[in-house]
């Protein structure tokens, strides 16, 4: 994956911001506990930073080489620890900056229903919701659709409510969720309820993901999302 890469069947969705798909970047590839990850990116950094001394006519040496390998390493290493530890930070300052600058007005008003779903959907929509009373000063109308993969069985396991339910085919809704992989938690959401069909605000896509998601953060691995599935 590489910043800002979008796959072909969301290619027209809203994107979040592109320092945020930067960020996802790094955490993609340095912090999943591998030193090739590391390698990569500190390969990228120091290739670029080559260029720009080769640019500038400057002449190197075996002792110099080294300085700068170490230099990026230790760079690429202080950084993905840094956003590591940030990551709660950065994706609510994402998802504040989406609603304000992409999703507000447009996508959500006041009569929107944001319902959660999915593993860490409740955590997912009470992020969008607490932007939303920070922009606006009033909280948004919220639902949360527990949802659960059992060990024995393939879709979702989904909780529900008959007479919420029948209320919210009348209303207009927005889905959100942290992490969007196969679509099957969407896709039992919308069966349960009863609606065919609302728009998804997913913090993250799966790059293999076939599910048309209108607006996401970012596409790649869920590693920038710091709480479980």
């Amino acid at each position: 994956m590489t910043p800002g890469r979008a796959t072909q069947h969301i290619a027209k969705a809203i994107t979040g911001p592109p320092w945020f798909r930067f960020a996802s970047w790094l955490l993609d590839y340095p912090f999943r506990g591998s030193l090739g990850g590391v390698i990569l990116v500190s390969i990228y950094l120091f290739s670029n930073v080559a260029a720009f001394f080769q640019i500038g006519g400057v002449t190197g040496s075996p002792g110099a080489l080294a300085v700068v390998v170490v230099a990026c390493t230790t760079v690429v290493v202080t950084l993905a620890l840094i956003l590591h530890a940030l990551r709660w930070w950065l994706v609510y300052t994402a998802v504040k900056s989406f609603v304000r600058n992409r999703l507000w007005g447009t996508h959500i008003t006041q009569d929107t229903v944001l319902v959660g779903g999915s593993g860490g959907g409740g955590i997912a929509v009470g992020m969008v919701a607490k932007a939303i009373q920070e922009l606006r000063g009033q909280a948004p109308r919220v639902a949360v659709i527990d949802q659960d993969y059992l060990s024995n069985q393939y879709e979702p396991a989904t909780a529900t409510l008959v007479l919420f339910r029948e209320e919210l085919r009348g209303e207009h809704v927005l889905y959100v969720t942290s992490y969007v992989g196969t679509g099957r938690s969407r896709r039992a959401m919308l069966t349960n309820l009863g609606i065919a069909s609302c728009a998804t605000f997913a913090f993250v896509v799966d790059e293999a993901a076939r599910d048309v998601v209108e607006f996401y953060l970012v596409t790649g691995k869920r590693h920038i999302i710091p709480w479980p599935r």
